[in-house]
């Protein structure tokens, strides 16, 4: 039967690379992105309840925590109003055909917007 022979990977086993990167500021980076305590917990491969504890016995980790979840929703902020406001720009389809100007010969375009545009308006 053909087979290996000898060990697939280097036999120190013991031999680890080491992150360049501390996973409390991977953590907080992926945190200031997303806002998501869960997905910035995996992203730097640990427990979720050890960024808790990180967070309970470091004040300073404490107050990076909340300047990273206030910079997401600001981000989050900004995006939904740029969405309510500007929109994206579509092609107009119409029976799954584009649309195109009759003079011009381009494809049409319209601007599509959030539904939260009518919030805006009453408050701006």
């Amino acid at each position: 039967m053909a087979g290996r022979k000898g060990p697939a990977k280097s036999p120190d086993r013991t031999k680890r690379t080491r992150s360049t990167r501390d996973a409390r500021e991977v953590f907080l980076d992926h945190l200031r992105k997303t806002a998501n305590i869960t997905e910035a917990a995996r992203i730097a491969v640990v427990a979720r309840r050890s960024v808790y504890e990180w967070r309970d016995a470091d004040p300073a980790f404490a107050a990076a925590w909340d300047d990273a979840i206030d910079e997401a929703t600001d981000l989050l902020e900004a995006e939904a109003r740029r969405r309510a406001i500007e929109g994206d720009e579509e092609y107009v389809v119409s029976m799954g055909q584009l649309v195109r100007d009759p003079k011009t010969g381009e494809y049409l375009t319209t601007r599509k917007r959030s539904d939260c545009q009518s919030a805006l308006k009453n408050n701006p």
